[in-house]
């Protein structure tokens, strides 16, 4: 969390976790959470890559009629990566479950014409028991994320009645 707070401000969040130690616990939470998550991650990667099932689908829609057909080569679309660099490019868009991606990425008319059988990878025995975990990691963290935005807005409220200083809305706020 201290990593999305502007340069120059962490003695100021210091300073609100120590006079709030329940947004410190759930910062902790927060923070606990995204590491489990980065690995649940992680690891969805790795079963991804192992199943073998992404090579297959990757094999079948890079063929010499397929990219032909696309009018792009794999160089194209993958700017200096090799095999399993260009795997680990599907298989991150796989993760996030990207829908259709801007063209601006490489990539893009591989994934876009051919995002369903890429995205069916999870769907492989060996995937699908890490990618229910990393949606459980995600779920929690989003449950977390909602009681530390609940409990932020519940003390800000009550500052704001207390020291009667007008909320500002976060559009207006200039961070330098």
């Amino acid at each position: 969390m201290s990593q999305m707070i502007p340069a120059g401000y962490a003695p100021n969040l210091e300073q609100f976790k120590k006079y709030h130690p329940v947004i410190s616990e759930n910062i902790t939470f927060h923070d606990d959470e995204v590491a489990q998550l980065f690995v649940a991650c992680k690891r969805l990667e790795r079963m991804i890559l192992e199943s073998g099932a992404l090579g297959e689908v990757f094999a079948r829609v890079t063929t010499d009629e397929a990219l032909t057909e696309l009018g792009k080569s794999l160089v194209d679309m993958f700017v200096g990566g090799e095999g399993a660099e260009r795997l680990g490019w599907i298989a991150q868009e796989i993760i996030n479950g990207a829908g259709e991606i801007p063209s601006y990425f490489n990539h893009s008319p591989l994934w876009n014409k051919h995002r369903n059988e890429f995205m069916r990878v999870l769907d492989h025995p060996q995937v699908s028991e890490a990618k229910a975990l990393t949606d459980q990691a995600g779920e929690k963290l989003l449950q977390t994320v909602n009681r530390l935005i609940e409990l932020l807005t519940n003390i800000r409220d009550q500052l704001s009645l207390e020291y009667d200083v007008p909320l500002v809305p976060a559009a207006s706020m200039v961070v330098a």
